[in-house]
């Protein structure tokens, strides 16, 4: 294993993929609508009995909080 491997972040990522030509586009996250956030409880399956007393959003699962996705 390179030793430059074990400190990539998002941004060398990014950076990675402009560089090997995917030319990949950042897009509005569908999921979210750009926001990076979902109603708390967004992820739970409807079956599932779990009640919460948190009324605060969650992070984008899709785009992980930053409201696109690259395509």
């Amino acid at each position: 294993m390179n030793k430059n491997d074990t400190n990539r972040n998002e941004f060398d990522f990014d950076l990675s993929l402009k560089n090997n030509n995917y030319n990949l586009k950042p897009h509005c996250c569908p999921v979210c609508e750009g926001k990076g956030i979902v109603p708390n409880g967004f992820y739970l399956y409807p079956q599932q009995e779990y009640a919460t007393t948190s009324t605060a959003p969650e992070m984008c699962k899709a785009c992980c909080g930053k409201g696109y996705i690259l395509v």
